[in-house]
């Protein structure tokens, strides 16, 4: 779960702040989170058709390799590398890369 984006103003800030306001009760699961985060992992493949469609649709991809780059640019593609096994890539695979 993501709690915060990205607190701040990059283009001016060096770092962000995050504020949690919760009950007592709920104290402990929103540090645990905090303290143990996990990395999140992209959920644009189940979608993909649609926003590659949209982007077709508005001109900005035209061939497949205007495509290619559009997906190299999104935070799918990061993950991807970072993690390919999440995303379907198989221990044989990774060894033949």
């Amino acid at each position: 779960m993501q709690i915060f984006g990205r607190a701040g103003r990059p283009q001016f800030d060096t770092l962000g702040e995050g504020i949690i306001i919760t009950s007592h009760d709920k104290l402990a699961h929103y540090l645990r989170m905090l303290t143990f985060s996990v990395p999140i992992e992209s959920r644009l493949a189940s979608v993909l058709s649609d926003h590659l469609n949209a982007e077709i649709v508005s001109g900005s991809v035209r061939s497949v390799n205007d495509a290619a780059d559009w997906i190299g640019y999104t935070y799918y593609a990061v993950r991807m590398v970072q993690n390919p096994l999440a995303y379907g890539a198989t221990w044989d695979e990774l060894a033949d890369d």
